[in-house]
């Protein structure tokens, strides 16, 4: 799964949601739904599953960033969201086996 860093890039140069909207021109509900990285904008939603190629460009270039800048893979397996002390290791660190 994919999530956006729209919103950590934004608040280390200095927006809130709120600035981030009104300055990046966007409308407030597609505001929302980058910011949170969800499909109905709120912190708790199902993650976002489509962007417009348009919108990334816009983003991209209001945040002076490269578009692949705030797109990061997310790494979740339906064991590890079961159970947080499952045995199983994700291949991703050093001392898995």
């Amino acid at each position: 799964m994919i999530r956006l860093r729209i919103r950590e890039l934004a608040e280390g140069q200095g927006y809130s949601l709120a600035t981030f909207q009104r300055a990046a021109k966007l409308p407030g509900t597609s505001a929302r739904r980058l910011w949170y990285s969800t499909n109905d904008g709120t912190p708790s939603g199902k993650p976002l599953k489509a962007i417009s190629l348009a919108t990334v460009e816009a983003v991209a270039d209001f945040l002076r960033v490269e578009p692949g800048a705030f797109a990061l893979k997310a790494v979740t397996t339906r064991a590890f969201r079961e159970d947080p002390n499952n045995s199983a290791q994700c291949g991703r660190c050093s001392d898995d086996k």
